[in-house]
């Protein structure tokens, strides 16, 4: 079946219509069902036409997905609770849920027309996830991240070593070391790549892995900064 116009292709046969006069969802119970994946969200993307726009938002809450342009040439994270305009005839989304990952193509139709009501969304199960962080690790994650917190032009290659971390907050490495470790199974078991290699060890790059999922999950942002500056001034 030949489909025209805004739809959505999972790039394994199935191809849907997107309309404008409501809501369409991407998740484990979307109108595009992708499987029934555990590690993935109900609802992880709405798409939507709005103030003669189209719009794509992440309602997940932990897991972002890569946006690109096959045109352009261009690539961003869009992170839970992001939304952005999608002014590109041709769109590719990228996300992991556990070990499975996930490419679809998007394709809208950019020509102008009246705005449409936004659908109620359906219920479902529970969606299995990391679950709360306690202050510790998000102290952890807060000075991993820190230096690209700071600047946002800083790249990951800015990651601090154990031994600048355990210095930053004033913990020994042993203790940098054992939060890391357990803080990667945790996320790691919950569904967050890269953290894990086989068998459950570390992977080699977990660290690098940890800090681009912290930021673009929003688990920390640099508003956060305020609490290991804090933290730090009255342990010091």
């Amino acid at each position: 079946m030949t489909v025209q116009g805004t739809r959505i292709d999972d790039l394994a046969g199935t191809v849907l219509p997107i309309g404008r006069d409501r809501v369409f969802t991407i998740g484990r119970l979307g109108d595009l069902r992708l499987d029934h994946n555990p590690r993935l969200h109900r609802r992880l993307l709405t798409v939507f036409w709005h103030d003669r726009m189209w719009w794509m938002e992440n309602v997940g809450q932990w897991i972002p997905v890569r946006v690109s342009s096959p045109a352009a040439g261009l690539s961003h994270i869009l992170g839970p609770g992001d939304t952005m305009v999608v002014n590109r005839e041709e769109t590719r989304l990228v996300f992991d849920a556990g070990e499975t990952t996930y490419e679809l193509a998007l394709f809208v139709d950019l020509s102008p027309r009246p705005q449409p009501e936004v659908a109620e969304l359906l219920d479902g199960t529970t969606t299995d996830g990391p679950g709360a962080l306690n202050a510790e690790q998000i102290q952890l994650l807060l000075a991993l991240c820190e230096p690209m917190l700071r600047n946002a032009g800083v790249s990951l290659s800015a990651i601090p070593s154990t031994g600048e971390i355990a210095e930053r907050l004033g913990w020994s490495t042993a203790k940098v070391g054992r939060k890391l470790d357990y803080l990667c199974l945790k996320l790691g078991e919950a569904g967050v790549p890269g953290l894990l290699a086989d068998g459950g060890r570390p992977a080699s790059t977990r660290r690098a892995d940890l800090a681009e999922w912290a930021m673009a999950t929003k688990v920390v942002t640099p508003a956060d900064l305020v609490a290991i500056d804090r933290l730090l001034t009255t342990s010091h």
